[in-house]
């Protein structure tokens, strides 16, 4: 731990505290001051001053939706991807991959739900009959909080592949034959 703060008895001295190392994600920490520190005037500060801190945990994906191994989902099915908090919009839509889509921001619209836990992807154009897609969540996502969704920026932090409907052929109707005349 380190402080820093401006010279000596300058007038509204702020001390500013800093880990040596990153402070753990959803860690708990308690700082107090000791006893004799003065202010700048020489007063004694008031006794148990004292901090208490929590950061933040990491985000994490909770599910995809279609489920992978999903079979025959609709040809125009939103994808939806829920974390456990709230989630910097720019940054996870860029780590949202579909295959077979080269750019789902061009090619589909991104929405949020939920306070910004929730993100909803829908296709601009059905997909084709019994395709299969793949859905990927990048680790370059990051929470409103900024924490990273994954410690390395390039991991896959959650996949679910699908399959959409197959075509249904018509059954052909029985033709009518002619009656034969007599």
């Amino acid at each position: 731990v380190s402080t820093a703060g401006p010279d000596q008895g300058a007038p509204d001295t702020t001390y500013q505290w800093r880990a040596s190392e990153p402070l753990a994600p959803g860690a708990s920490y308690h700082l107090s001051l000791a006893s004799d520190l003065r202010d700048t005037d020489g007063a004694p500060l008031a006794a148990g001053v004292t901090v208490d801190l929590k950061v933040p945990a990491l985000p994490a994906v909770v599910r995809v939706r279609p489920a992978s191994g999903s079979a025959n989902v609709a040809l125009n099915q939103a994808v939806s991807v829920r974390f456990t908090q709230a989630m910097e919009r720019t940054s996870t839509q860029a780590a949202i991959h579909i295959s077979a889509y080269k750019s789902p921001a061009t090619q589909g619209r991104f929405s949020w739900a939920e306070g910004d836990t929730v993100l909803i992807w829908t296709p601009r154009a059905n997909y084709g009959y019994g395709s299969r897609y793949t859905v990927t969540v990048g680790g370059s996502a990051h929470s409103a909080a900024g924490q990273p969704l994954a410690a390395d920026p390039a991991a896959t932090v959650a996949t679910a592949t699908f399959t959409t409907v197959h075509r249904v052929a018509a059954k052909p109707r029985p033709v009518d034959k002619p009656k034969p005349t007599r």
